[in-house]
């Protein structure tokens, strides 16, 4: 395996992160092999997870600041039925638009740079997504649950002592 630094850390590449270097560089025509790649990367999660929510963005022609608005919706406490459809049809708006960028790196005449360009911004978009169609609410339940799985430990806890006394 070749070994490859990114800033001081050693790390060892494996074949496709290998395959995967300079694939975002030069003018040279994409081979359809390297268009498979560059969408493979948009869907990884490790690839847009640490993607930034776009400050604003145009939908619909329209302008919105997009990253106001999630943040305005995974910090809310109570949230509407009807902010909660709202939010799934952004959701589904911006999907839309991501599909239309991963079509454009796909089918396009675009050069690597240009296709790791639009991959980014369809990174940055399904960011939104995820943080739009995952509701607080499913949060809360999750820390309830969490809650009352540790209620139930402490229960058999006291129930083992006693049953040693």
């Amino acid at each position: 395996m070749e070994e490859v630094t990114y800033a001081h850390w050693p790390l060892l590449c494996t074949d496709q992160m290998r395959d995967s270097v300079g694939l975002c560089e030069g003018t040279a025509p994409l081979t359809p092999s390297d268009r498979g790649r560059i969408i493979a990367r948009i869907h990884s999660l490790l690839n847009w997870c640490g993607e930034l929510i776009p400050q604003q963005i145009e939908v619909g022609g329209r302008q919105i600041d997009l990253r106001d608005v999630v943040y305005d919706y995974i910090t809310k406490d109570n949230i509407t039925d009807e902010e909660k459809q709202q939010a799934i049809a952004l959701a589904d708006m911006l999907s839309e638009e991501e599909d239309k960028l991963e079509e454009a790196i796909r089918t396009g005449d675009v050069d690597r740079q240009r296709a790791c360009e639009l991959s980014h911004e369809a990174r940055m978009l399904l960011r939104a997504v995820d943080e739009l169609r995952s509701s607080p609410a499913e949060a809360a339940d999750v820390k309830k649950l969490h809650l009352l799985k540790k209620i139930d430990d402490e229960k058999r806890w006291n129930k083992f002592v006693k049953q040693l006394r």
